[in-house]
């Protein structure tokens, strides 16, 4: 895993599960979390991470599940600012749902649920100050 962490700072890394196993026992090992950062997305049966440097902005994410107008689940992740009011990150999430074709579906603060905080990578960040949040794509989200 050494390897990993010295790829270029903004370089996609492709990895396999296991791999990723690998990585968060590493870390948890080295204790150097604190001077990575790393954004995992899975992608099917790989695992994609960015890594960065000098995240500045703390975000809020709300793991969200919301059942479509054709009766199956999508799956994503309202991203705002730590300091946001749940509220708003729900409403934040109703304004994705117009734009993906959903509108009118219930999504409340049972379907948005605080995750976890985290420091924001930096297309994250212009997101959230350009329009307030990012939505994080996950499953059965339109393309």
């Amino acid at each position: 895993m050494r390897e990993l962490l010295n790829y270029p700072t903004n370089a996609n890394i492709g990895i396999n599960m296991t791999e990723l196993v690998f990585l968060q026992a590493y870390f948890r090992e080295k204790d150097e979390i604190e001077t990575q950062h790393f954004l995992i997305v899975e992608y099917g049966n790989r695992i994609n991470i960015q890594k960065y440097s000098n995240l500045d902005m703390e975000c809020a994410v709300y793991d969200t599940y919301v059942t479509k107008k054709d009766g199956r689940i999508m799956h994503f992740d309202v991203v705002v600012e730590a300091k946001t009011p749940h509220e708003k990150a729900i409403e934040y999430g109703h304004q994705y749902l117009q734009a993906a074709g959903q509108a009118g579906q219930k999504m409340t603060s049972e379907e948005c649920q605080f995750c976890h905080i985290q420091e924001a990578p930096p297309f994250v960040e212009k997101s959230i100050k350009q329009q307030g949040y990012w939505i994080q794509k996950m499953e059965g989200c339109p393309a």
